[in-house]
């Protein structure tokens, strides 16, 4: 199992407010995790150094024009 951090945004500043950590076998199942949150801030999924993904919630999808697919 690896530990991946789920970092929370800051809509204003873009800086992190908080994180929460996810355990799973790699990152098809951490996604799987994340999808199944419901997001109100943008965030960030790592591994270590590495960036899985970021993730909008579907406010600010739709306020930049792009489709509305958030982690439920």
């Amino acid at each position: 199992m690896q530990i991946y951090r789920l970092y929370l945004l800051n809509p204003q500043t873009g800086g992190i407010d908080g994180f929460e950590e996810i355990s799973a076998a790699d990152d098809t199942g951490a996604v799987a995790l994340v999808d199944r949150l419901a997001c109100a801030v943008p965030t960030e999924l790592w591994v270590g150094s590495r960036k899985v993904g970021r993730y909008d919630p579907p406010l600010l999808q739709a306020l930049a024009g792009e489709p509305m697919a958030c982690p439920a």
